[in-house]
């Protein structure tokens, strides 16, 4: 069972999930510490492919309370993701399509292993109409679940 630190749920409401891919991340011993303590926020990020490799951007991890031995720890550094290099191709055709872009929806840890990964999904903006239908139909499902409970 994998163990989830963080996850974007606003991209779930706001982008229709195309692809996804697993992603390693390259972090500092800080960060990983701060990740695990689940202190990461990811409202916002989204990452990018800059010269061959995939950056993740804009996504907050804060500093833990006690390390005090990182001087110069940046709560918006930019995080490299390693993928392989198939999986990087597909993505750069992805996105340089129009109207996509990646997004970077939970970081997690599989079971058994050390790493942490973070899940890059290839995705399209929803329109309004979009959104409110799926809060229709997400409503309207609610509504069926609790009345099969209560009967």
């Amino acid at each position: 069972m994998n163990v989830t630190y963080s996850k974007n749920k606003k991209a779930y409401h706001d982008y229709e999930m195309i692809q996804s891919y697993e992603a390693g991340m390259v972090l500092n011993s800080a960060q990983v510490k701060s990740i695990r303590a689940s202190t990461v926020n990811l409202l916002g990020s989204y990452a990018s492919v800059d010269d061959g490799k995939i950056v993740l951007k804009q996504a907050h991890i804060s500093k833990p309370d006690n390390v005090h031995h990182v001087k110069n720890f940046d709560e918006h550094a930019h995080i490299f993701l390693k993928i392989s290099k198939k999986e990087l191709r597909e993505i750069h055709k992805a996105v340089k399509e129009k109207n996509t872009t990646l997004i970077v929806s939970e970081i997690y840890q599989r079971e058994n292993t050390k790493f942490i990964k973070c899940k890059l999904n290839i995705a399209r903006g929803k329109r309004d109409y979009d959104k409110r239908e799926a809060l229709k139909r997400k409503s309207q499902e609610m509504d069926a679940k609790r009345e099969l409970k209560d009967y």
